[in-house]
């Protein structure tokens, strides 16, 4: 069985700067405990956590990972998936510029996310 989570030179995205935060570390965790495995990138923190306010100025992670169903690879911003999932394909993620493109609309959900809290919260 091919492991379509191996994706040739994913590692070299550590330390890209993506719409001014940088992506710090990259894993491999196991998701769901259902012996599925994702990518995780972690994205540099501007600020410490402040409960319950975590926003796109926290450190946070992104997750990439693939349903087995049918094919497709979700990214995602973990704790925020229902507004920053993006799906592709692998083929779009194989091609840097196109996935640092996903990459960059995933951040800019939870930026705007974030933004539209901070002026709910006002």
């Amino acid at each position: 069985m091919v492991n379509e989570l191996i994706i040739s030179g994913i590692d070299k995205l550590v330390g890209t700067t993506i719409l001014g935060r940088t992506i710090t570390k990259l894993e491999v965790k196991e998701r769901f405990g259902a012996g599925s495995k994702c990518y995780s990138f972690i994205i540099d923190g501007r600020k410490g956590d402040v409960a319950p306010y975590r926003d796109y100025d926290s450190e946070f992670e992104v997750c990439l990972s693939k349903f087995p169903k049918n094919g497709v690879y979700e990214l995602f911003c973990m704790g925020w998936h229902g507004i920053t999932c993006v799906q592709l394909h692998r083929s779009e993620i194989e091609n840097k510029d196109v996935f640092i493109s996903y990459f960059e609309d995933t951040l800019n959900h939870l930026r705007k996310y974030s933004e539209d809290e901070k002026r709910n919260r006002s």
